[in-house]
């Protein structure tokens, strides 16, 4: 579920990029309910060296990522330069979510500013389980991994995609992984 497109007109229509998601550790209370403190801890807790948030205890859980309103501009001299406009998004656990556009629509920026890489200087909302996500916290428990992955020349996209869902998603059942290919 990608919308938006950049001043350029360009829009997230057909081309190359796929975002895989996020794989990061969670912890749970009691309940069983996710515990938002992992993702939305206070600046001060993490300059004092609170351990404790670093280090979920208890199984990892899903992760849902939301982007909402998000736009990118850079300034060179006194021109600035919009890279993307009011970008909404959601990327689902359990699924994979491909953000496709033709050369130079924005899919880098976009994942750069959802990885975090892009710490300051974008407008917008960035969610992790329908939390405000603490940039430092999540970059310490998330991985991107960058466009220049490894893929290899003799496949097809098909079993290029095939590949990474059975890496990915081991677990899942291969009527179910087979669905998710043919799918994206």
């Amino acid at each position: 579920m990608i919308q938006g497109a950049d001043k350029t007109s360009q829009s997230f229509t057909e081309g190359s990029g796929i975002f895989n998601g996020y794989v990061s550790k969670r912890s749970q209370n009691a309940s069983g309910k996710n515990n938002p403190s992992r993702w939305c801890a206070t600046t001060s807790a993490l300059e004092n060296g609170d351990s404790a948030l670093l280090k979920p205890e208890g199984p990892r859980s899903s992760v849902t990522l939301e982007w909402k309103n998000v736009s990118y501009a850079v300034t060179h001299g006194k021109e600035k330069k919009t890279l993307v406009t009011n970008m909404y998004g959601k990327a689902l656990p359990g699924t994979m979510t491909a953000i496709m556009g033709p050369s130079g629509a924005g899919k880098t920026t976009l994942l750069n500013v959802l990885s975090g890489h892009y710490g300051k200087g974008y407008e917008g909302e960035v969610q992790v389980n329908g939390w405000v996500r603490h940039t430092e916290l999540f970059n310490r428990q998330s991985c991107y991994v960058m466009q220049d992955d490894c893929l290899l020349p003799e496949l097809t996209v098909r079993e290029s995609l095939e590949m990474s869902v059975r890496l990915r998603m081991p677990s899942l059942a291969s009527a179910k992984r087979a669905h998710l290919v043919r799918k994206t």
